[in-house]
């Protein structure tokens, strides 16, 4: 299982295919608040929003998102055991960036947007097996 934190709807989509098409069950937030959420890391604010069922084997990570952003997540991430073991894909449209990840030990691959898609597909198979 997956889960897509990207506020851009057609990315967000073109994600959740690429996924679904290499057999992964792929969950989304479109911002980065409902990742926590999703993530445990913060309450529900209604009843729709809760706990994944189960930790994800992989997170594909915007950075620039509504509420709470990605640098933020990853940062909180890191406080919890269980979730700080999980591969991020960082995946984001300022190529400025790809620095301030590498302190990240688990940022496994940074992605400008636009991304080639069988680059990205190729390197979830390696993170994912």
């Amino acid at each position: 299982m997956a889960l897509i934190v990207e506020d851009n709807d057609e990315t967000r989509e073109l994600l959740k295919l690429i996924l679904k098409k290499e057999g992964y069950l792929a969950f989304e937030a479109e911002n980065g608040r409902k990742a926590l959420v999703y993530l445990g890391l913060e309450s529900p604010g209604s009843e729709e929003e809760k706990k994944l069922p189960c930790v994800p084997d992989l997170i594909l990570l915007d950075v620039m998102l509504p509420e709470v952003d990605g640098y933020t997540i990853l940062s909180r991430i890191q406080t919890e055991n269980e979730l700080s073991k999980i591969p991020v894909i960082v995946i984001t449209a300022k190529s400025s960036v790809a620095d301030l990840f590498v302190s990240y030990p688990n940022v496994k691959h940074f992605f400008v947007k636009p991304f080639d898609v069988d680059i990205l597909r190729k390197k979830i198979k390696e993170i994912l097996g």
